[in-house]
């Protein structure tokens, strides 16, 4: 065999045992649930479920699919991805974890066969494709420890198994990380096939940046790295401006998404600003936030979902003053590589420049320092270390055996480290009970937690910890909103009141509080206070349809059924498939004898709800009053099957087959 054929050989098969190490590193987590915003981004995304909404998905903010929530991120990929998940496994979530874990193992076999071309393009000074060399010797095993692909090997190893990355391939949310990384990579890695003569790899790189960049702003640092790598690693470093034509495409690909992200956000980074930050605070609490990024990448050992953010006042504090220092090292290291070792210089520029946009506190929200950050740059970290393993092989050969030993070694103790993690994910309860151990004085995993236990209907469990999130946080308008929901649900209407009206009395514009507090007076008889409170909500946010729907029962209550109707009529004109505004007006159309109008909307939430055994219920009775037994005989069977122990759909199954139909039971 030739030595060429034996050197594609080679990375096919180290190319497949690391896609499946990356797999089975985190196999189990496809026994989780979906956690925390997966809930919201797949199960209540409407976007998903029908292609017609691509053009929504690239012309509006990641959270838009939900009325009257504004965000400040652009996702679009995310959407295209979750539809394809959605339309092959439905909402099933092992598939959903399955696609972040394929998508997690193609970026580690991206990052063995750029590694590959880097280090071979070091060791030959640039001149020789690595993948097309002719090999001057036979050892060509899985764990020879004498060419760089072996380094590679190592390095991609080590991205497989890395247990910071457990947020991004573990947590369904990750996914525009996960997406970014590979897109990234895959076209830096195409750029350098085009430069060994493969004539596809130019335009396939750009497509792929542009792919990189709809899944996330990172992405846009692409066009430096291709720089830095066209001038350390061509014989013929660039001289002209005509050189520069190439990256053009790359700026173009990279405008386009610009104008779409303004278009869609009405700003390029709108900020989410933490409260009593000046712009000196801001800037100092950068530092603070790398050194833990850097540390949680070296010693990845103590991770946690939501590291608690204690911004620094002053640059003279020890934590920030010992921050600037390592800062400046690092850049000094920058330098030094420069001067150097093109090949670090490359590795430290991978860790820093995607790492950048995470460093903007104010556009950040909920949190500025989040684990799955790292995912992209933990490559230049890998790469450093492959070469750390090219100086001991040229300096220090009689210690190579040993350090590649204990790389593999540290690749197993990431895995088991790894596996582990992926268990914390498994649901929100462990999730979060796991993240209070490890921020006990934080406010925001409390309101976690206590949310988790609230729907679990562990009810006293949840007031105590919403209750400690209130110690921490007085100032939670979150926390007393959950509270008051507590309170609610053991029937406290008096305190659910009372946290109500003190959220508002930190925020009176919260829209959100006022339809609560609207929803509280409604089932306390309340019905003049209620319908302020709605009404005030409407005034700040005229976008929700369950406020529109709020309105139009308490209306109708009053004996307005006239108005109920129109409230109801504003909230499908908002979201279509609103359930409950179909089953409302549905009822309002039946108490006013528009029959046809009734079934209609009884026969839509049917079809939005097909296992609700109410909602055939309330469908069978009214084709019975339409003297359409057949039809309501059917409905009764139908919510009989679903729910056998409700004697009440049993009893009008027996009249309609006696042409008698009880009237309907409210909920």
């Amino acid at each position: 065999m030739f030595p060429a054929a034996i050197g594609r050989k080679d990375v096919l098969s180290k190319s497949i045992v690391i896609f499946l190490i990356a797999f089975a590193v985190y196999f189990t987590a496809l026994l989780n649930d979906f956690v925390y915003d997966d809930k919201a981004q797949v199960l209540e995304n409407p976007w998903i479920k029908d292609i017609r909404n691509i053009p929504a998905s690239f012309s509006k903010s990641v959270w838009s699919f939900r009325p009257g929530m504004v965000s400040n991120y652009y996702r679009p990929m995310m959407h295209i991805v979750y539809m394809m998940n959605y339309h092959i496994f439905g909402l099933r979530p092992w598939g959903f974890h399955l696609v972040n874990i394929v998508f997690h193992a193609g970026v580690s076999v991206i990052v063995f066969l750029v590694v590959s071309r880097l280090l071979g393009r070091s060791e030959k000074g640039g001149s020789i494709p690595l993948l097309s060399d002719e090999l001057s010797t036979v050892r060509h095993s899985l764990f020879t420890f004498h060419d760089s692909r072996s380094f590679a090997f190592v390095a991609a190893l080590l991205f497989a198994t890395h247990p910071i990355h457990t947020e991004a391939v573990t947590w369904i949310a990750g996914l525009p990380d996960l997406a970014c990384a590979f897109f990234y990579l895959f076209s830096f890695y195409s750029y350098m096939r085009w430069e060994e003569g493969l004539r596809s790899g130019y335009v396939v790189s750009v497509i792929s940046f542009f792919f990189a960049a709809i899944s996330k702003e990172p992405a846009l640092t692409l066009p430096v790295m291709l720089i830095a790598y066209d001038y350390f690693f061509k014989k013929e470093r660039p001289k002209s401006p005509r050189f520069f034509w190439r990256y053009t495409p790359y700026l173009i690909a990279g405008g386009v998404y610009l104008l779409l992200r303004w278009h869609a956000l009405k700003g390029f980074a709108p900020d989410v600003a933490y409260e009593g930050l000046s712009s000196y605070q801001y800037a100092i609490n950068v530092f603070p936030l790398f050194l833990e990024y850097l540390k949680d990448l070296f010693f990845p050992f103590n991770l946690n979902f939501w590291h608690a953010f204690h911004p620094s006042e002053s640059l003279l504090q020890t934590e920030v003053m010992l921050s600037v220092s390592v800062a400046l090292i690092f850049a000094a290291g920058i330098f030094l590589a420069w001067k150097k070792n093109k090949t670090l210089f490359l590795g430290l520029l991978f860790l820093l420049l995607p790492l950048i946009p995470a460093f903007y506190i104010k556009g950040i929200v909920g949190k500025p320092y989040a684990e799955r950050y790292l995912y992209l740059p933990s490559f230049g970290f890998v790469l450093l270390l492959a070469s750390f393993l090219i100086w001991v092989q040229v300096k220090r050969p009689g210690y190579i055996l040993v350090i590649m030993l204990g790389a593999i070694s540290l690749g197993g103790l990431y895995s088991i480290h790894t596996v582990q993690r992926n268990s914390i994910w498994k649901n929100d309860l462990i999730l979060f009970s796991d993240t209070v151990k490890r921020s006990p004085d934080s406010a925001p995993p409390r309101r976690l937690l206590g949310n988790a236990l609230l729907d679990m209907g562990r009810v006293d469990e949840a007031i105590e910890q919403y209750q400690i999130a209130l110690i921490l946080d007085a100032k939670s308008v979150t926390a007393h909103k959950n509270l008051g929901l507590a309170f609610m649900k053991k029937g406290m209407t008096r305190e659910a009141i009372t946290e109500y009206q003190k959220a508002l009395t930190i925020d009176p514009n919260d829209a959100e509080v006022h339809r609560d507090l609207g929803n509280v007076y409604a089932k306390s008889g309340m019905t003049d206070e209620a319908i302020e409170q709605y009404r005030l909500q409407l005034i700040m946010d005229p976008n929700s349809p369950e406020t529109y729907t709020g309105l139009g029962m308490v209306l109708a209550r009053k004996g307005m059924v006239r108005e109920a109707i129109a409230e109801y009529q504003k909230a499908l004109a908002i979201d279509p498939n609103y359930v409950d505004a179909h089953y409302n007006l549905g009822s309002a159309y039946a108490n006013t004898g528009q029959t046809d109008k009734a079934i209609e909307h009884f026969r839509a939430a049917v079809e939005l709800r097909p296992n609700d055994a109410f909602y055939h219920n309330v469908l069978g009775i009214a084709y019975g009053q339409k003297g359409f037994f057949e039809k309501a005989i059917e409905e009764f069977n139908t919510a009989i099957q679903i729910a056998p122990q409700e004697p009440a759909y049993r009893k009008n199954l027996e009249k309609a087959q006696g042409m008698e139909i009880l009237p309907a039971r409210k909920r």
